[in-house]
């Protein structure tokens, strides 16, 4: 039995050697930047996504990551529940000081496209991704239950902020085009896993076409939640942090299946972005 599981444990760990080797030399399928003054909704609209370069500043990126890493070595760290959470977290962020100007700098910049889905949405998340070095992939996953986010005017944006350069061997965020509008699980072939599992299993869900959403820091990436998605393998020696805040538009009913990143006194009473 022993010897069994040990040549179950050297095929496990070959195959993932082998996945490291493939993508540290496999380009991504592709990356699209868009500039304020293109048409940037409708790709996000048709494609489910939209890598936006230049939003914030080098110096607030830097005074955001400093902020973010202060929470870490504080004594109220505050997580929430993530897919594949071995060597990544979700810290929830209190709204105030820095990330609070963040947030009002985006919806000043991004909210005459995104105000056409509703003109003050409600904050439901504010958080920051961490991922370290030697993570594995998630398993492609949307952040809502997608039959309930079926209404033309019903939509959940996430927004996200790169805090430093990204490339695509520190786990860049990874979306499959269009998957918000089309039914792509026959095409996925994704194996469910269970908890002992999971840390791998991502490792084996590269059967379809994806794009690598990476940029300088100050980037903001924005996706429909329910495009599928998940976080890349960081097979390189740098922490990726993407500071994120999330708008519902045109409900007040939180989705079912969205982990509600947020301190707790805006679970019950919602925040609107122009209350900020």
């Amino acid at each position: 039995m022993k010897s069994f599981l040990y040549i179950l444990l050297v095929i496990n760990f070959l195959l993932i050697i082998i996945y490291l080797i493939k993508q540290r030399y496999d380009t991504p399928v592709k990356e699209e930047f868009y500039n304020l003054d293109e048409t940037w909704g409708d790709n996000l609209k048709n494609n489910g996504y939209v890598i936006i370069p230049d939003i914030i500043n080098v110096e607030d990126t830097l005074k955001l990551k400093k902020y973010v890493y202060d929470q870490v070595e504080s004594d109220s760290l505050d997580l929430s529940p993530i897919n594949n959470p071995k060597r990544r977290l979700d810290m929830i962020i209190p709204i105030e000081d820095i990330p609070k100007d963040i947030i009002k700098t985006v919806w000043s910049k991004l909210g005459n496209v995104l105000s056409k889905y509703d003109e003050n949405p409600n904050v439901i998340e504010c958080s920051c991704f961490i991922n370290f070095p030697n993570s594995s992939p998630q398993t492609w996953h949307s952040d809502v239950d997608t039959t309930n986010m079926k209404t033309e005017n019903t939509k959940l944006f996430t927004i996200g902020i790169l805090l430093e350069d990204t490339d695509k061997s520190m786990g860049a965020l990874e979306v499959i085009d269009k998957s918000h509008v089309e039914d792509i699980d026959k095409k996925l072939h994704q194996r469910e896993c269970n908890l002992q599992l999971q840390s791998v299993c991502g490792y084996f869900h590269n059967d379809v076409e994806y794009t690598s959403c990476t940029g300088n820091r100050g980037t903001v990436i924005i996706w429909d939640a329910r495009v599928k998605h998940r976080g890349g393998a960081n097979y390189s020696n740098k922490v990726r942090n993407m500071f994120y805040f999330s708008l519902l538009c045109g409900t007040s009913e939180i989705p079912e299946g969205i982990t509600h990143s947020i301190e707790d006194k805006y679970k019950e009473k919602l925040l609107k972005i122009n209350d900020i």
